[in-house]
């Protein structure tokens, strides 16, 4: 498969897993996950070999065709943590990291200026350990109010950007093909999944 069509077919399975067309009740779920997964890291391979992406850019620098490949660590987790086979710690684990490299990346290329979390790593005995060992401070009533605003307005930016993605998307949809979208449609509408 090429390069698109290795995402386009790990991306389907993803909505599926989405909309619920596909569960852990479904004949042959895991399965069809584990196939997507090798199709997403098959691309994700071919998408470093190429070197699509690099520190050193703006996300102005990015083709539009080309963008799409960012969302592959966010597909990758998505699916990952569905699976029900092997260690669990082991699977949450590598879905963290691949968020964690999907948030990264967002902030170098500027989508994002938040950072992105440390990883969380469980021990043997299922104490949880930051590596980035920081203590955790007791926070005052300010901080705690501030912290509450935060959520707020990010919950509400979250709905208006659903909202968008929702209107470029029948946009794109009621085109024939997205050829016939422009591209600057096109581009609004992977940035808007970044975002998202």
């Amino acid at each position: 498969l090429s390069l698109p069509e290795l995402l386009q077919a790990g991306w389907d399975v993803q909505k599926m897993v989405e909309k619920g067309e596909l569960t852990g009740s479904s004949e042959n779920f895991q399965l069809k996950l584990l196939t997507a997964i090798q199709q997403l890291e098959e691309a994700t391979r071919l998408v470093n070999k190429l070197g699509l992406f690099s520190t050193n850019e703006e996300i102005e620098e990015v083709s539009t065709v080309d963008m799409k490949y960012m969302l592959l660590p966010a597909l990758l987790g998505d699916l990952v943590i569905q699976l029900m086979e092997g260690e669990r710690l082991d699977t949450l684990h590598r879905t963290q990291i691949y968020f964690i490299d999907y948030l990264q990346r967002c902030k170098d290329y500027g989508v994002t200026k938040e950072n992105p979390p440390t990883l969380v790593e469980a021990s043997l005995d299922g104490s949880i350990v930051h590596s980035s060992q920081k203590k955790n401070q007791l926070k005052t009533m300010q901080q705690l109010s501030a912290e509450r605003q935060r959520k707020i307005d990010l919950l509400k930016a979250q709905k208006e950007t659903e909202k968008k993605l929702q209107h470029l998307t029948q946009l794109i949809q009621s085109s024939d093909s997205s050829y016939h979208c422009d591209d600057e449609t096109i581009r609004e509408h992977t940035m808007t999944l970044l975002k998202l």
